[in-house]
């Protein structure tokens, strides 16, 4: 008796788990072709939009588009919503993407010259941001702070904090701020600095700032700086003291004591910046250097002799 099953039937039997796995990658695949596809592009902008609102910020973007693993925005324009003809700060282009260990959502971002990775868990309990590589001289540092900089940065951010009321309370945060830079220079620029409770513009000179090494720890809101130190060619600085979180970060309080020795080249070209530097104490333990003050709050700082 002739087998008359036609040889594509034959070829075609396969063992169950064959076709288990036959099926789980076909569908994989249809869900990546049509995600890009279906993905509510319109709705999500909205979304985002009115969380940032909801933080006091105001988002834009040029581009939003979804992909097998995210959505992506690119040159995204983060601005707060209480300033007036704010500049804001450019994004080149941030992803967003689930995660399930623990759940809630990863970022990636490429701004500022270099690259920055954070995670916000649904729980809202803890906060984690890396900085990689931060090109100062790339980065629209002057038209955010008019400080025209340049030089590496690199930091992070790693704080646990409670859920009060649905939100996390910054103010009782405990972890760690950690920032390192390397030839760091400030080209110029101008800032307005509050000397003695009177806002002062002043004219920044060309500074070689050097190195950057800070370390700050968080336990239950109350900071203490553990080392924060700035050696350079014209200038070298040392911080100590204690910085009070608070809900929102500009209302963050700081008790520091600063450590000054500047060059005497680049004294003279502070001018009268320079000659009130002169007039500051003193220190009684590191020769050459002067002791100052830094008080108030992260958003209005206050300077002032040291004792």
């Amino acid at each position: 008796m002739t087998d008359t099953t036609p040889r594509w039937r034959i070829k075609l039997k396969l063992k169950l788990w064959h076709r288990r796995v036959g099926f789980a990658v076909f569908g994989s695949l249809c869900f990546l072709l049509f995600l890009p596809l279906t993905f509510p592009v319109d709705a999500a902008r909205a979304r985002l939009q009115a969380e940032a609102e909801r933080a006091g910020l105001v988002l834009r973007m040029d581009n939003l588009s979804s992909g097998p693993f995210g959505v992506t925005a690119r040159r995204v324009r983060v601005s707060r919503a209480s300033d007036t003809d704010a500049v804001p700060l450019v994004v080149d282009q941030v992803t967003l993407r689930p995660t399930l260990f623990p759940p809630g959502l990863a970022l990636r971002a490429v701004l500022l010259g270099g690259n920055a990775t954070a995670s916000f868990p649904r729980s809202g309990q803890s906060l984690r941001i890396r900085l990689f590589g931060v090109d100062l001289s790339r980065a629209n540092l002057k038209a955010l702070t008019g400080i025209d900089a340049e030089g590496k940065l690199d930091g992070e951010l790693a704080l646990d904090m409670p859920v009060v009321r649905g939100d996390p309370d910054l103010s009782q945060a405990s972890g760690v701020l950690r920032l390192n830079g390397t030839e760091l220079v400030v080209r110029g620029g101008t800032v307005t600095v509050p000397l003695f409770g009177t806002p002062t513009p002043v004219d920044l000179p060309r500074a070689a700032l050097g190195a950057l090494d800070g370390e700050v720890t968080f336990e239950r809101g109350a900071g203490t700086v553990q080392r924060m130190h700035l050696k350079g060619d014209d200038l070298e600085s040392l911080a100590t003291g204690t910085v009070k979180l608070a809900r929102k970060p500009e209302y963050v309080e700081l008790a520091l004591g600063l450590r000054l020795r500047l060059e005497a080249e680049f004294l003279k070209r502070l001018g009268m910046v320079g000659a009130g530097f002169t007039a500051l104490p003193m220190d009684g333990e590191l020769p050459g250097f002067r002791d100052a003050r830094v008080s108030g709050y992260l958003g209005q700082p206050t300077f002032a002799p040291g004792r």
